[in-house]
C-alpha cells in the first residue's frame, strides 16, 4: 500500500508543482472556519499542528492551509486555498466539463470521485460554483466542499475536508467561513481549463494521500498569505 500511495503522490505532485507560480497578489481574503488553527503560522506546533502539516500544505501549493486539530495530533478536519488559470467565466458547462474531466482523471489513478451536490453560486460579490464530492484512493476517504471563486484571470479553489461521517458537523462552520471571503474580481480569462481541472484533482488527492504520507519539494511554491481572522 505503500509504495501504490507514494507513486500516487509522486504522479499528482508532479502536476501540481510543475505549473507556474501563481502570483501572491491576490485580491481575495480568507477566513478560516471557527477553531480552526492556521498550519502555516509560527506557533501551529505548539497548538497541536503536527510538524509536517506545513509541508504538506507547501508540496499541495495551497495560499491557505489550516486545520481543526486535538492535541496531541488529531487533525480533524482541514482548510485549504489554492488557486488556478481560469479560461472564462464559472458557468454550468465549465462546471459540467471540470467534473467530468476531474472524474476521468481520479479514475485513471485508481481513485473514485463522486459528486454529490453542485451549483452555480455569488461568493465574495462574483459568480462561482460550490460542489460537495467524495474521494476515495488506496482505502482512504474523505467528503470535501469545494468552493470555486474567480479571481480575474485566475480561480480560487477554497476547500473544506473531513471524513464523510463528520461532514454534517463541520458543515455549518464550513460554510460561515465560505460567507466571509471577500474580494473577488469576475472571471477574465487565462489558461487553459485543464490547468483549473488537475489543480481541482491532484490538491485534493495530494491531501487524501498525504494524511499518511508527507511530502517534499525543491520547486518553488506560491507565497504563502496568512489567513485572516474575524
Amino acid at each position: 500500500m505503500m509504495r501504490a500511495l507514494s507513486l500516487l503522490l509522486l504522479t499528482y505532485a508532479s502536476l501540481v508543482l510543475g505549473a507556474s507560480p501563481v502570483s501572491a497578489e491576490t485580491s481575495l481574503r480568507f477566513v478560516a472556519p471557527d477553531g480552526f488553527v492556521d498550519a502555516l503560522a509560527p506557533d501551529a506546533a505548539a497548538r497541536c499542528v503536527p510538524p509536517d502539516e506545513a509541508a504538506r500544505a507547501r508540496a499541495a501549493g495551497f495560499h491557505a492551509y489550516a486545520v481543526d486539530v486535538r492535541c496531541p495530533s488529531d487533525v480533524r478536519a482541514r482548510f485549504a486555498v489554492k488557486e488556478d488559470p481560469l479560461d472564462g467565466p464559472v458557468t454550468d458547462g465549465y462546471v459540467e466539463r471540470t467534473i467530468t474531466a476531474a472524474r476521468q482523471s481520479a479514475a485513471r489513478s485508481g481513485a473514485t470521485f463522486d459528486v454529490r451536490e453542485r451549483s452555480l453560486v455569488t461568493i465574495a460579490g462574483v459568480h462561482g460554483a460550490r460542489v460537495v464530492f467524495d474521494l476515495a484512493a488506496s482505502g482512504e476517504h474523505v467528503r470535501t466542499l469545494m468552493y470555486l471563486v474567480p479571481d480575474g484571470p485566475r480561480v480560487a479553489l477554497l476547500t473544506y475536508q473531513t471524513e464523510p461521517a463528520r461532514f454534517d458537523e463541520y458543515l455549518p462552520r464550513f460554510e460561515e467561513s465560505a460567507a466571509a471571503t471577500s474580494g473577488g474580481r469576475e472571471a477574465s480569462g487565462g489558461s487553459s481549463v485543464s490547468a483549473n481541472i488537475l489543480g481541482m484533482v491532484s490538491a485534493i488527492l495530494l491531501l487524501l494521500v498525504l494524511k499518511k504520507y508527507g511530502g517534499r519539494s525543491k520547486k518553488p511554491v506560491p507565497e504563502r498569505r496568512r489567513i485572516q481572522h474575524p
